[in-house]
């Protein structure tokens, strides 16, 4: 599954898909992560996922475009509780990403 938002994303905190995954999910700016999705038709055809942040976002290096845009380290602190059906999963990372 790509993590990528878009029109015909699910929702993986509310839909998360049954079974293992392969997760992949482009790091970069989003004009990178945008050309690197466009440009590469394996990326295409996988199922897109994307959800909007549970809370807001606590990470400041960068500084955020919006409160619920949140860089790829955070995102990944909530994939994969969703995955794993267990939103307090991880909870060493859940600090990390929570001291920023």
């Amino acid at each position: 599954m790509l993590l990528y938002p878009g029109p015909d994303a699910k929702d993986v905190l509310r839909d998360p898909p049954a079974g293992p995954v392969t997760l992949v999910v482009v790091d970069g700016t989003w004009a990178q992560a945008k050309s690197v999705v466009r440009d590469n038709p394996v990326l295409q055809s996988l199922p897109r996922y994307a959800f909007t942040a549970p809370e807001l976002s606590r990470y400041r290096i960068p500084p955020r475009a919006a409160p619920r845009v949140l860089p790829t380290i955070e995102a990944l602190m909530h994939v994969p509780r969703a995955l794993e059906g267990d939103p307090e999963k991880f909870p060493r990372v859940a600090r990390a990403v929570r001291r920023g």
